[in-house]
């Protein structure tokens, strides 16, 4: 592990640069859900009890679709270049004061998020709705449908678009909704603020123990890897919206468990994590399969160790599906679903391929290291998870769905690899784009033309982005060979994904 900095580096531009994407954050919440595409939406009649909304809606809408359309690109490319630029002044240039700084800023672009307009994103009444199934309807959730009852006091506020059909979200975040919606009451302000609440914290809560990990593994990281995952424009415009928030928080309490030798502990986290969305599987997958202390690097007892980790995410997963009708059927729906979430069916065969054939090559290079302690396990874990999870970004994720970009986010910022990262910002910043654009883009208020298809556009970003990362990775490495002896090496593990910077 290297030595954390002895110098104390100046907190003023990551405040500056914090505060940038704040204030983007606000544009986002307060001045972009009040644009005539968005206030047609069934939640903007709750701005009626809520005076600074009913102000927001009369007095910061764009004037026009083409000016919403200038600002939505503006807002975006400041935001994401301040992003760049926080991560460019805290990498290998950590301090607690910096850590902090980053902290506060995400804190408060989450506080925003809770505020946000009414009409900020539609899922959060559906997410209402399902969970007040149960918990306020008395009906079986999986089996009753939100339609049932229209005279729910939060039924008039969606869209409906999935409320006739059974929820596609798996048991956990269907008992975490049940379980918020109970507790806030009938009041529809009340369930929304409550729904984004949950989401907004445990993004807070991510950003904290993804930078407590990163410390652990090397000091001098942990501003840095705060800044790529918390500052992430992604994560400040959707991680109070999207239940991709919580699966992120389980999934990093469960590495943080791994690191601190509790394999066990973490493997069941890292399975609930899955059990609110699936993308976190090659995390568990890895935290499963990665070998263990080295008292324990003999076959059979590597071997053993995985048999018990399997068997207890198993366990998990029975348990979470049990108190729901059908656990078995129940199941097997959610196994046989179809993928949502592919780039383009002639894109996906050659995606699938390239993903089994770098698993494969991660899974055993993971098989074979030999960590001298649980904190390198741990980074084996992230190590061989993060490749992984950004070809999953890039190949098999449907543009314009930037939300499911915070996992590879979360653990790319703790690889701490520049390709990696290269290569996830850029797809970042062009599903980002994309995402908010399709929102806002309506019949009744159209947004100027664009030509083009946008999944060829962001399959040509990838493969440029990932074209860039391999010549930088290798002028890095051959700037590297050239470096007089003597230095410290860094750990295998952090070597295998590429360049730290």
């Amino acid at each position: 592990m290297r030595p954390a900095s002895r110098d104390a580096p100046p907190v003023a531009p990551v405040v500056a640069l914090g505060a940038v994407s704040v204030l983007g954050t606000s544009w986002f919440a307060w001045s972009l859900p009040a644009a005539p595409s968005r206030r047609t939406r069934a939640g903007a009649a709750l701005a009626e009890d809520v005076g600074p909304w009913r102000w927001a809606y009369d007095h910061l809408a764009p004037p026009s679709s083409s000016a919403l359309a200038a600002s939505l690109v503006a807002v975006a490319a400041v935001m994401f270049v301040a992003w760049a630029g926080a991560i460019a002044v805290t990498w290998r240039r950590s301090s607690p004061a910096r850590v902090r700084a980053i902290v506060w800023c995400v804190g408060l672009a989450c506080a925003v998020s809770v505020l946000a307009l009414p009409t900020h994103s539609s899922d959060i009444y559906d997410y209402a709705l399902f969970g007040r199934v149960a918990s306020d309807n008395g009906g079986e959730p999986y089996h009753d449908l939100p339609d049932a009852y229209p005279d729910d006091p939060l039924y008039r506020y969606s869209s409906h678009q999935y409320t006739g059909h059974p929820d596609n979200k798996l048991p956990v975040w269907t008992m975490a909704a049940t379980g918020v919606t109970a507790l806030a009451g009938d009041h529809p302000i009340a369930v929304v603020l409550a729904l984004r609440g949950l989401l907004a914290t445990a993004t807070l809560l991510a950003t904290v123990l993804v930078a407590r990990i990163a410390h652990r593994l090397r000091p001098d990281g942990a501003a840095a890897a705060a800044a790529v995952f918390g500052l992430c424009p992604v994560t400040l415009t959707y991680g109070g919206a999207k239940t991709d928030a919580l699966m992120v928080l389980l999934m990093l309490v469960g590495l943080a468990l791994v690191a601190d030798d509790r394999s066990r502990a973490g493997t069941a986290l890292t399975t609930l994590a899955v059990m609110v969305k699936a993308i976190a599987a090659p995390v568990l997958a890895l935290v499963v399969l990665a070998p263990s202390a080295p008292e324990r690097h003999g076959r059979a007892r590597r071997a053993t160790d995985v048999v018990v980790r399997a068997a207890l995410a198993g366990v998990v997963v029975v348990a979470v599906y049990l108190p729901f009708r059908d656990p078995v059927g129940l199941a097997r729906a959610h196994l046989a679903e179809p993928d949502q979430t592919s780039a383009a069916s002639l894109a996906t065969p050659v995606a699938l391929v390239a993903l089994a054939v770098v698993a494969g090559g991660v899974v055993g290079w993971a098989w074979r290291q030999r960590p001298a302690s649980a904190l390198e396990r741990a980074e084996v874990v992230v190590t061989a998870s993060a490749p992984l999870l950004v070809l999953f970004a890039a190949t098999l994720t449907r543009p314009g769905l930037p939300w499911y970009l915070l996992t590879p986010l979360a653990v790319v910022a703790l690889a701490r690899s520049v390709p990696l990262l290269m290569v996830l910002g850029a797809l970042a910043a062009t599903s980002f784009l994309m995402g908010w654009w399709e929102s806002i883009d309506t019949r009744a208020h159209p947004l100027p033309e664009v030509h083009g298809s946008r999944t060829s556009l962001y399959l040509l970003v990838a493969g440029v982005a990932g074209v860039s990362a391999l010549v930088a990775w290798a002028a890095r490495r051959r700037a590297a060979a050239d470096r007089p002896p003597g230095r410290e090496r860094r750990s295998t593990a952090a070597a295998a994904v590429g360049p730290s910077g």
